[in-house]
C-alpha cells in the first residue's frame, strides 16, 4: 500500500496553477505513505523527514492562500519567502526519493528500473532549483522581460515533464516490488466471474515475477559470495 498511496500524494504535484491549495493534501499523503516506505533504507528515511519539511511549507502556504483569498491579509511578501523555500525542499525530496527507490529496486534485483531512477535524478533536482532561482526577483531583475517570460515557460513545461517522470519511476516500483505487509492480503472474490480470472492472471503474473526477483537476488548473493572467497584466497 505504501507506494500506491505515494503515486496518489505525488501526483498532485502536477498542479502548477494552485499549488498551494493542493500542497497540503499531496504532502499529507506522501508523509503517510513515507512513514511506512522509510523503514527500508535510508534515502527512504531521509525522504521521509524531507517531506515533513514540506509538510510543513505546505501548511504554511495553505493558511496564507486562504487568508488571501477571503481579503484577511497581504500574504504577497510572506508567500514570497516560501516560495523558493518549497522549490527546495522538493528539490532535495525528489533525490532522496528516487535513490530510496534505486536502492530498494537493486535490492530485489529490479536493475532496469533501478537505472530508471538513476537517469531521472538530475531532471527534478534541476526542474526545482530552476524554480526556486525565479522566485528572487532580484536575479532576473536586469534581464528583459519577454526573456523572463520564457523562462518561467520553459521551468513550467519541465516541471510537468518532472512531475510525470518521477511518477513513472513511483508507478514502476509500486507495480514491481511487493512489500512484505502485501504478501498475505486477501481479495474477496467478486461476483462476476470475469474480474475473478482476471485476478487469477494478475495473479499469476505477479507470482512469477517474485520468483524471478527471488531468482536474481540469489544469483546476486552468489556472486557476491564468490567474490569474497577469490579475495580470501
Amino acid at each position: 500500500m505504501g507506494f500506491g498511496i505515494l503515486l496518489i500524494g505525488y501526483f498532485f504535484l502536477i498542479n502548477i496553477t494552485y499549488f498551494t491549495l493542493t500542497d497540503i493534501l499531496s504532502a499529507t499523503l506522501m508523509l503517510l505513505a513515507l512513514s511506512s516506505l522509510s523503514r527500508f533504507n535510508k534515502p527512504l528515511k531521509l525522504a521521509f523527514i524531507t517531506n515533513g519539511v514540506f509538510t510543513i511549507v505546505a501548511l504554511f502556504e495553505f493558511v496564507l492562500e486562504v487568508l488571501s483569498m477571503f481579503s484577511l491579509k497581504n500574504t504577497a511578501t510572506m508567500l514570497s519567502i516560501c516560495m523558493p523555500v518549497r522549490y527546495i525542499t522538493l528539490t532535495v525530496f525528489n533525490v532522496f526519493l528516487l535513490l530510496g527507490i534505486r536502492s530498494l529496486a537493486l535490492e530485489v534485483g529490479l536493475e532496469k528500473l533501478a537505472n530508471k531512477c538513476t537517469l531521472s535524478l538530475s531532471l527534478p533536482a534541476l526542474t526545482y532549483l530552476l524554480s526556486a532561482l525565479l522566485e528572487v526577483k532580484p536575479l532576473f531583475s536586469a534581464m528583459p522581460p519577454a526573456l523572463t517570460q520564457y523562462v518561467a515557460l520553459l521551468v513550467l513545461i519541465l516541471t510537468v515533464v518532472s512531475v510525470i517522470v518521477v511518477l513513472l519511476r513511483i508507478h514502476g516500483a509500486y507495480m514491481r516490488i511487493c512489500m512484505p505487509e502485501d504478501v498475505d492480503m486477501e481479495l474477496k472474490p467478486s461476483r462476476f466471474a470475469f474480474i475473478n480470472r482476471f485476478r487469477e492472471k494478475q495473479a499469476q503474473r505477479d507470482a512469477e515475477t517474485q520468483e524471478e526477483i527471488a531468482r536474481m537476488r540469489a544469483e546476486r548473493q552468489r556472486r557476491r559470495a564468490e567474490k569474497q572467497k577469490r579475495k580470501k584466497k
